[in-house]
Formats: C-alpha cells, structure tokens, sequence
C-alpha cells in the first residue's frame, strides 16, 4: 500500500535481555492483523527469532525489522536483542529510526542494560516511550515499576494510560488523556504540565487557567518528546492483550514521524544540514548481512524517493552503484517493493561495495554523510586457528563476513605475539559468532587465551661488547661492538647514540649495528616481549679491512645488546587499563573486594545512581583477561563493564617469574646463537 513520510512511524524496541520485548512485538502484529497467529519464542513459532542458533538460544542474537499498518500508519519496528553481548546491534537499529521503545519487565524492573541503552538514546537526542511488559506475572505492580523507572530515568517518566489493576488482575488500561478516574486525573495533571512546559505561550496561559484545546495539549506533548523532556509509560501484557492496542494507537497518535524529526548530515566533523524528507534521493546503509542465502543491505532512506534499479553514488568513495531490487523486510521475509520514501526501511541484495555506516544518495546531490553511533570497544578476545590445515585460505574471509556484520566483532594480527585474534563485547559473544563461522562456512576453529601484550625493559645501565669472527673458507665475517645502554623515561621508547671517540669503527657500520639492536627489540631477550624505554650508545669497537661488512655488524650489535641488557637488571612492564563496572547496588560489596583483592586493582571510584553502582579502578589487564565471565557469575548476569588503556608498570616479581618460566619452557633456540664474547 502506497503511504506518505507523514504516514512511518520508525521505532527501534530496547530493553534488557528476557524482558518480553520480541512477545510485545508479535502481539502488535497479531493484534494489527498483520499476522494470522500470536508467535512465541518460547514455542519456537515467532516470526522474528527464526534463525537456528536464536531458537537454541531462546533469545535474540540479530535485530529483526518488522512492519505493521494501524489506522494508515505504517508502522516499521526494529526488534533488538537485550542481552549485552549483542549490544552493538541496538546500537545500529538507533542509527534508523526516529523514537525508541525501552522496554522494561514489570516484575523484574529497570537492568543495567536497560540503563545503558536508554542513555545511548539520551546521547543521540532519541525521543524514549517506555513500554512496562509481562503485568500478568505474578509478582507484576505496575506503581512499583513506575517508581523504579523514575528513579533510574527521572520523574518525566509518566504514564500515558493506567492499568486498571496495578498487578497481574488487570483487564484493561485507561488514557490519561481522557481521565474517568480519580487516579487517572491525578495522572493527567502530571503529564499536561510536563508538556506545556516546553512551550512557554502555552505555559503561561494554562497558569492563567485557560482552557487548552486537546490540539494545543497534543502539538505540546510531541514538542516536549522530541525535546527530550517528557517520556511517557505504556502499561502492557502481550500474553492478555493488555494494553497493546493502546500502544498501537499511540504509534499514530503521539511517536513521531520522519517529519517531526529531520535527520542531520555531517561534513568534517560539523553538522551541516537538516535533510529535507522532499528533497534529493539519500539514505544511510545501518545493517549488512553476509549469510549463505547472499548479501543484504539495509537501508533507511531518509530524503527523496529511491526506485527499482535507479542508479545512485556511495558517498564513501563517490562511486556510482547500480541499484538492485527492493524490498521490504518483515522477519526473515521479504517482499518486492516497486519504490521507496523518505521515512522507508528496505533492503537491497547484491550490493557487494555497499559497507555498514555508508551514506548513498542521488547521483548529482552534494550532501554531506549520514553517521551511525560508536560502538562500544570489544572487550574479550581469543587468539584463534583452523582445525583443519585445508581451512586455512577459507578463514579469513568466513572471519571478515562476521566482522561486516557486527560492528563489536573485530579481527586482527598481534604483531607483537604473531597471534591471529578474534574480539567481542564478551566471551559469549565470541562463541555465538564463531559457531555461526561453522554453521554458515563450515569453517571450525580452536581458540585459545590470547598473551597478554607484556612489554621488556631496564632499569640500571649497563656496558659489554661482543666480537663477531667467522671464518669457514674464503670470504669471513668480523665485528666487534662495544654498548652501553640505560633507561629512558616510560613510554619514550628506543633512543640511538653514536659515542665511538677516534677510528676504531667506521661510523658507515652505525645502521648495521642499530638493525641489529632494532631486532632484539622486536624479539625481547627475557621473555620473548618487545624491550622498550632504553636508550644504546655505541662506544667503541674494531673492524677488520676485508671482513668487516654489514652482516657481521649486525650480529655483533645484536648479543652486545643481549648481553648489555641481562647485566641491566631486566624487568617486565605489565598493561594496566582503567576499568568501569557497572552493578547492581547489592553486589558492590563483592565486587569492589574481588577487585581490590583477587585482581591487584586499585578502586579509584564508586557511584551510586539509584539501586545502581558504576565502580571505577585501576587493574593489570592479565587479571580481568576473562572478566566478563566471572562478573556475571557474581551478579547474577546484571554486572557489565568497559576498559581503556592506561600505562604500563613493572609486574610483581612473582608475575615476571612465572611468565619468564613459561618462555624458558617453550622458546626454540636462536638459529644465530653467540659463537664468543670479546677477550
């Protein structure tokens, strides 16, 4: 059916893991006749949680977009996972549309994620409705929930209608815009002052006791929306029905449409333009998915009309892409769609160039870049290899295909352990992606605990030299290197000196015998970890007139250093990170001591935000190396946290010992081992 922009709606659906936000989403097309049956994920018949791995899970791994039409309004729902090891894939549905629905259990209350989520939402000016689910449980209270959610998100939480039981006896909702009861007048008052403060003629008339027309209170309410300052509660069960039909009305009545909130471009860093939904073709791609069925691009299109097969140009490397068939998305369904408009989530197969976060728009339109929000650094990581040797060349590009689709997934080689490493939000997420890896390219890797990045250095000076002879039949080799070397200042790292006083050495042997230092940095002499902070001088050596070249200086320079470097009581540096966690209040306790104890971290910080914590410390990165594990196990899967590189410190002397004894246990002898020391 063809619609207006006027006519979307584009709701991204949040909240935390399990708080029935999939069940709300298949009521709302149940009930808008969209679909012929009521899915449950529990039963495994839910048009959105279709994948297999999902249906094993019981729970969503991937955003599922969806639409529904109530009252001529089409309504595109985006239905996000809740779990936080799937957290980038809410992230990039808020990229799309143009309000969010946090979802909140109403037995179980506001969670950390829940919190997360919503203040991503505050970050990017995203109008927030709350949507309080499963009022039929028991255990369920609506007004314990309200006070909850006003706690963690402030008291411009009001309800838009009230349940008339506040627990699970409830049968039906009552609009506080049109109050019956007492409680509903009450209510009223509340959330007509909350919205005539964003319009101070409207403000002051109201105070004046004027009679405001249900128009005036409406054009208010969506201002103080849009402005952030007023987010209203729905009360629902999706198993009775309570209150889904109030929230399908409220799509039409009260979220706002691809008109009310232009979306903005940037160019160099600057917002530029508001974009004009009646202007030049352009749209943002805010979803890839590589699986075996083909590409898929999901493209909201913000301004202008997109057709079937029209030409358009990736703003990313300005070149013309020829367009391909459209489609709507409902699920893991499509259907054909002849044109596209501003306000229009679809989906292009085939668009091999077309990479999340591009900006595509009319072939002659000048416009600046759509932009997708940040997503959180990964913090887990596996060092990973092929099971099967054949697999080797099939790796990389099964890795690549996950890495295209989640913006929290990331591969790369540590050139400093040679490791091939794989990185999530968490463990489980790890897991999760590498057994798609399997199911999808029949690609199955063993993993193992990346090393942890320790650093080698000094910390007294030192002096030694080495002589290079070999003679073996003809042509020889001689060098002969005299250093000393001592520390610098942390993070400095190598400094290169020239002090050979006289003739003794040809100052054009001086690269040689950095090459060779430079080696041994690379290498480590210790513990096989780059030495840094250190500071060689050349002070002296001998050089023979037809042996001495290159090479030779280069092995000279590098065992002087070995040796410099062993005389200078060697140590390692371990990475220190800053650490943020984030807690329910009840398991600061446990927390902070595993931290402080267990962890050798150093507690900097602890905030209270309601019946919430956020603990901030200072820990060596080797002790949290699977700490998101071990968290949730302490908080009953609630604890969540993010880290950032601080320095690096000497470990402890039993830290160096034992990672010291591990390289000794498994190092293969140097090829090109010491053949003497100078007399």
């Amino acid at each position: 059916m063809a619609h207006a922009t006027r006519d979307i709606r584009n709701i991204a659906v949040v909240g935390h893991n399990a708080s029935g936000k999939t069940t709300l989403i298949e009521r709302l097309l149940y009930d808008s006749k969209t679909t012929n049956r009521f899915g449950r994920v529990a039963e495994g018949s839910s048009l959105l949680d279709a994948a297999p791995d999902e249906q094993e899970r019981g729970s969503s791994i991937d955003m599922h977009v969806v639409h529904l039409t109530h009252q001529g309004t089409l309504v595109n729902l985006i239905d996000t996972p809740g779990a936080a090891d799937f957290v980038g894939e809410p992230i990039l549905a808020l990229a799309a549309v143009e309000a969010a629905l946090v979802v909140v259990d109403g037995k179980d209350g506001v969670k950390v994620n829940t919190r997360k989520l919503w203040a991503k939402c505050e970050e990017l000016g995203l109008p927030r409705f709350i949507a309080i689910t499963r009022l039929d449980a028991p255990q369920a209270d609506f007004d314990a929930r309200m006070k909850n959610i006003q706690q963690a998100f402030g008291d411009r939480c009001v309800p838009l209608f009230l349940p008339d039981e506040k627990g699970p006896e409830g049968t039906n909702v009552e609009r506080v815009f049109e109050p019956k009861s007492d409680r509903a007048r009450s209510a009223n008052t509340k959330l007509v002052e909350l919205a005539v403060e964003s319009d101070e003629g409207l403000m002051m008339r109201y105070l004046d006791g004027a009679k405001l027309t249900a128009e005036e209170i409406r054009g208010a309410f969506m201002k103080a929306v849009l402005a952030g300052k007023l987010h209203p509660v729905i009360p629902t069960s999706a198993e009775k029905g309570l209150g889904t039909q109030a929230l399908l009305d409220a799509f039409v009545k009260h979220f706002p449409s691809p008109l009310d909130r232009p979306a903005r471009t940037r160019k160099g860093g600057k917002v530029v333009a508001e974009v004009a939904p009646d202007g030049p073709f352009a749209g943002l791609v805010f979803k890839t998915v590589v699986a075996e069925a083909g590409r898929l691009s999901y493209v909201r299109v913000f301004s202008g009309e997109l057709t079937d097969g029209q030409h358009f140009r990736n703003l990313r490397d300005g070149k013309e892409e020829k367009g391909g068939h459209l489609f709507t998305i409902q699920g893991h369904d499509r259907e054909k769609l002849e044109k596209a408009v501003a306000g229009d989530i679809i989906a292009i197969p085939k668009m091999e160039h077309l990479h999340r976060g591009d900006t595509v728009a009319d072939l002659h339109h000048d416009s600046g870049s759509f932009e997708i929000p940040a997503a959180p650094v990964p913090l887990a990581g596996l060092a990973v290899h092929p099971k099967k040797s054949t697999d080797a060349p099939k790796l990389l590009e099964s890795l690549h295909k996950l890495e295209e689709e989640d913006p929290t997934f990331r591969i790369l080689k540590d050139q400093q352990t040679g490791q091939l490493l794989v990185e999530g939000i968490t463990q489980l997420h790890l897991n999760v992606m590498l057994h798609r890896m399997k199911s999808r390219s029949k690609v199955e890797v063993e993993s193992e605990r990346r090393k942890v990045p320790y650093r080698e250095t000094i910390t007294k000076p030192a002096r030694d030299r080495y002589r290079h002879k070999k003679q073996s039949g003809g042509s020889g080799e001689f060098a002969e290197v005299e250093l000393e070397i001592e520390p610098t200042a942390r993070d400095k790292g190598f400094e290169y000196e020239w002090g050979v006083v006289g003739m003794s050495v040809s100052r054009s042997f001086a690269p040689s015998i950095e090459k060779g230092i430079l080696d041994v940095l690379a290498k480590g002499v210790i513990a096989g970890y780059p030495v840094v902070d250190v500071m060689a001088r050349v002070t002296d050596g001998k050089e023979h007139p037809v042996d001495s070249k290159d090479r030779a200086f280069q092995k000279a320079g590098r065992e002087a250093f070995k040796l410099c470097m062993k005389k200078a009581h060697p140590v390692l540096l371990e990475p220190i990170v800053k650490i943020e966690v984030h807690v329910p209040g009840d398991n600061v306790g446990d927390v902070t001591s595993d931290l402080a104890g267990g962890r050798r971290g150093h507690i900097t910080n602890t905030e209270f935000v309601g019946d919430h914590a956020v603990i901030s410390a200072i820990v060596p990165l080797a002790e949290i190396m699977e700490y998101d594990h071990q968290l949730r196990a302490m908080t009953a899967g609630e604890g969540s946290f993010h880290i950032e590189p601080s320095h690096y410190d000497i470990a402890p002397s039993s830290v160096q010992q034992h990672v010291i004894a591990e390289y000794e246990k498994h190092k293969v002898e140097d090829q090109d081992s010491p053949t003497g020391r100078a007399a």
